[in-house]
Order: C-alpha cells, then sequence, then structure tokens
C-alpha cells in the first residue's frame, strides 16, 4: 500500500468515528474490532490466530506503550484510589505504563458508563489507529522478513539464526521466521546454555564444562572462568592457557589477556607475543590490534610493532577507511595512517559497504569513502549494519522521546517503511529487531 493510500483510509476512519470516539466517551470493543478490520481490508491483510489471541479485545486492546482496560476493571481497581490519582493506577495496572496523559473527562466518563464493554478512552483513536498502521505496515511490508510475534525477549542474529524467548522458553529462529531450534531451554545466549556448555548452531550440545562462566567458541577454543580467573579452554574442557589471568580475549589465533591492571598478547599456545603495557587492547584480525594507553588509542601488529600512531582521542578500527577523532574533530584515515576525509565532523562511524554516519551540529547523515554525502543531514541518529555484503539497509531517526519517528532506508537513502517502533535493536548479519505494542511484539527486517 502507498503513504497516500493509507493516509485516506487513516482519516477516513477517524472521521466515521468522531463522533463516537471523542474525549470522555468511551470506544465500544465491536467499533475497535471494526476498526480493525476495516485497516486489515486496506492492507489486504488477516492476522493469524495466534496474533488475533494476542490482540483480543476480551483481555484489553495492547497499543504501543497503553494498555485499554474496560471501565469495570479500572473502577474495580481504583476503588481503593483517590479519584485525581486515577491516571497513576492506570499507569500501575498489569506490566504496561500509560504514556499519555487522559483528559480529565476521560475519568468521569468511566463512572457514568460502567458496562464491561466500554474501554479507555475515546480521546486516544489517534494513538489506536497510528498503532494499528504501523503494526500492519510491518505485518505487510517485504522487509519484515521475521513477522511480529509475540516473543518476550530477542537476541541479535548469528550464524542465520536468533535466540527468542517464546512463552516462558528460549529457541532460535531462521532469518524467515521458522522455528528453527524448539523454545525449550530456560536460558540462552546466542546458541550457547550456559549451564550446560555451549551448543552448535544446530542445536546438538558441543560438551558439558565444569566453568563458572564459558563463553562461545571461536575456532576450537572459548574464554572461560573459574574462581574469578579467566583462561582458555578447548572442546574438551582442557585448559590451553591456564585460567590464572584478570581477564581474557581471544580471536582468529590471538589471545589478549590482563595480568596486574594491563593487557598485552599471547596465541593460543599460551606464548607471549606482547608483554602487558597497555590500558585496553582489543583484536580485529590476527594482523591488526586496537590498543588504548591512557587516553590516546591507535593500532599495533601482533608483536607490539606500532602501525597507527597511538596519538588519537578514538579510533573506530572497522571498515575500509577507520574512524579517528583528534582535537575534537572526526575525520578517516586509511590502514597505514594517511588521512583519507579531512577531520570536520562532530562525530564520525565505521564504514561499511562503502558507506558510514557522520555527524555535524546535531544532525546526522551518511558519506562514501570519497567523502561525498550521500544521505543528507537530517536525521537525529542512524543506525546501520557494520558487516560488509549486508545490503545496505539502515534505520533513520528523526525526532526524540515519545513521538520519535524511524525510517527504514536503503544504502542511498530510500524511505522504504516508516513507523513509530517502541524500540530497535543494531543490525547484524543484515538483520534488526524492532518491537510493538508495547514490547510485546518482535518483528525482524532485512532484505529477502
Amino acid at each position: 500500500m502507498k503513504k497516500a493510500e493509507l493516509e485516506s483510509v487513516i482519516k477516513r476512519i477517524r472521521e466515521d468515528y468522531r463522533e463516537e470516539c471523542t474525549v470522555g466517551e468511551g470506544i465500544k470493543t465491536d467499533e475497535l474490532a471494526a476498526i480493525s478490520a476495516r485497516l486489515g481490508e486496506a492492507f489486504g491483510f488477516a492476522p493469524d490466530a495466534e496474533l488475533l489471541e494476542f490482540l483480543s479485545l476480551a483481555n484489553g486492546f495492547t497499543l504501543g506503550a497503553l494498555k485499554i482496560y474496560s471501565a469495570q476493571e479500572l473502577i474495580a481497581a481504583n476503588s481503593a484510589r483517590p479519584e485525581d490519582e486515577f491516571h497513576i493506577y492506570i499507569g500501575e495496572l498489569g506490566s504496561f505504563i500509560c504514556t499519555y496523559e487522559p483528559h480529565p473527562a476521560d475519568y468521569y466518563a468511566l463512572y457514568e458508563d460502567k458496562t464491561p464493554e466500554t474501554v479507555i478512552l475515546g480521546g486516544y483513536l489517534h494513538q489506536i489507529l497510528d498503532c494499528l498502521a504501523d503494526l500492519y505496515l510491518c505485518m505487510t511490508s517485504p522487509y519484515f522478513r521475521v513477522k511480529p510475534r509475540p516473543y518476550e525477549d530477542v537476541y541479535p542474529f548469528s550464524g542465520g539464526l536468533a535466540a527468542v524467548k517464546y512463552k516462558g522458553k528460549w529457541g532460535c529462529v531462521d532469518k524467515d521466521g521458522k522455528m528453527a531450534i524448539p523454545a525449550i531451554y530456560d536460558s540462552a545466549d546466542s546458541f550457547s546454555r550456559r549451564d550446560a556448555g555451549p551448543a552448535s548452531a544446530a542445536g546438538e550440545e558441543v560438551t558439558a564444562l565444569d566453568y563458572d562462566e564459558l563463553e562461545r567458541f571461536d575456532g576450537g577454543f572459548a574464554e572461560a572462568c573459574l574462581d574469578g580467573k579467566w583462561g582458555l579452554v578447548d572442546k574438551t574442557g582442557k585448559a590451553v592457557i591456564p585460567i590464572i589471568y584478570e581477564d581474557i580475549i581471544q580471536h582468529d589465533g590471538l589471545v589478549a589477556f590482563r595480568q596486574d591492571g594491563k593487557w598485552g598478547l599471547m596465541d593460543t599456545a599460551g606464548k607471549v607475543l606482547a608483554a602487558p603495557r597497555y590500558s585496553r587492547a582489543y583484536i580485529y584480525d590476527k594482523n591488526t590490534v586496537w590498543v588504548r594507553e591512557g587516553e590516546k588509542c591507535g593500532v599495533i601488529s601482533p608483536d607490539g610493532r606500532e602501525i597507527i600512531p597511538v596519538i588519537y582521542d578514538d579510533l573506530h578500527i572497522e571498515g575500509t577507511l577507520m574512524g579517528a577523532c583528534l582535537d575534537g574533530k572526526y575525520g578517516y584515515i586509511d590502514r597505514t595512517g594517511n588521512v583519507a576525509i579531512p577531520f570536520i565532523y562532530d562525530e564520525a562511524d565505521e564504514f561499511a559497504d562503502g558507506r558510514a554516519m557522520v555527524g555535524l551540529d546535531g544532525k546526522c547523515g551518511m558519506i562514501d569513502t570519497d567523502g561525498k554525502l550521500i544521505v543528507p543531514f537530517e536525521y537525529s541518529d542512524i543506525n546501520y549494519d557494520t558487516d560488509e555484503n549486508s545490503g545496505g539497509l539502515m534505520f533513520g531517526y528523526k525526532g526524540f522521546g515519545k513521538g520519535k519517528k524511524m525510517f527504514l532506508l536503503d544504502k542511498n537513502g530510500k524511505t522504504l517503511l516508516s513507523i513509530i517502533p517502541d524500540r530497535q535493536n543494531t543490525f547484524s548479519e543484515g538483520m534488526a529487531w524492532v518491537s510493538l505494542c508495547g514490547g510485546k511484539l518482535w518483528g525482524a527486517v532485512g532484505y529477502a
């Protein structure tokens, strides 16, 4: 459906219900059902049984951050409260918080009409319509690969799967929303169960290990913690690096370790490559390590040789060009340290797929590797996938707080979808989760 067509449908519904749905008057449940049906017809979408159950008016109509209760529910719950505190109790009912200040006339309407089919509140028709429209847009959009479902929590995609919490248990869905690992686990961290050891993407447990904490395996090894100390173990549970360090992070055959408050480098056999001297260290790949020494950042090789001088206030090592901050302004340097884009921005993020987010005078835009502006400075923030070859989808935001609007954009800045979500996660593997209906529905966007 085109935006103009959607606006036309919503306008007609608002006009039709103007008299019935005004401040101080209740909306009947059948009227709300009719509104939903008309939007569904306009979108060519009919919710399945599970979604219909979730949206059931009999249990309170839930949209956005507002739960609408029957008059009898509210009056019963409010019987011990002074009338001028009524809006406080609305906020305390159930697990939802009322983010809109009710009109005083709505309080009195509850006492005038005590029938159970009257729901709160007539003055909220616009919010109801906007939330319903967002839901139908997401359910019908080709960019919502995982359609909104009543998940309780979600993790970013990793290895083509994402952990989801459904009816109190954890499982995994694929990028088309199909349940790849049944929701039968009590806890999840991507594809691992901390109480039983890491698991493979197929759901098969690799091994059961007796450690306080165990991170995910990378290259056949995993960081393990015992009695507050860290080391490295293989898939049989054998410690290949003694569990004696304050912290340890391994990637791509290198291990960063902290000893006496300082970070150094070793290989997975435990051979020290660079003695501990840095306040922080991050392994980008087997040849490149980001380090911080005091208040300055730079890049070293595994043997401690300086590749990028440790002179920058901030340094984003990911991407073809590195965002760097010098004397309060951001620009970009290449991987040998030469300036590629001048230091003129207030903020700068990493390059991916040939574009990066930059900030100037409180607004954000996107530039290419030549410094050419490809998305204008008109967004309060931009969230994009930093993985190469991700397809280029990104979120652009306008406004702040409750009215903050999200725009799904392609890599050239063209708007594909605009909604007001409750919250959203960052992109991972070309996919990003978005929550709707007070955080009770989660769906994921991405290219098919």
